[in-house]
């Protein structure tokens, strides 16, 4: 759990990873997975968030953790059962509904010293919303 908390708390740009992790360790059906899928998630979140002052790497953990809930029926119901849990992750979106394009605001497009691979944007960004 602490290495998928870190990894995601530094705002890494390849996080898939790390939530491949958390979707295999959500979906062991024994008799430890609902305190499990609770540990795992509330980590995720709280990792998630200390990374939202990134809006690249914010925006595709969110998009990661709908997949996962889609996917993922332990996820899904630990996410209905605590919305107040992900609520920053609605608050969020509405604040940030396009990436920044300054660089003077509050939420940064990358973390210092990261860049994506290959050919980035903010362009194509703005024509997804």
């Amino acid at each position: 759990v602490g290495l998928v908390e870190d990894a995601i708390s530094a705002a890494t740009l390849d996080a898939k990873p790390y939530f491949r992790a958390v979707a295999i360790l959500c979906s062991v059906p024994d008799v430890f997975q609902a305190a499990r899928t609770n540990v795992m998630l509330e980590g995720l979140l709280e990792a998630m968030e200390t990374a939202s002052a990134y809006y690249v790497p914010t925006e595709w953990a969110i998009e990661l953790l709908t997949k996962l809930c889609k996917r993922n029926p332990s996820v899904k119901a630990w996410l209905a059962s605590n919305p107040r849990k992900a609520f920053w992750c609605v608050e969020w979106l509405r604040m940030y509904p396009y990436p920044p394009t300054d660089g003077r605001g509050p939420v940064q497009l990358f973390p210092p010293g990261q860049t994506p691979r290959g050919q980035f944007n903010t362009a194509s960004l703005m024509r997804s919303h």
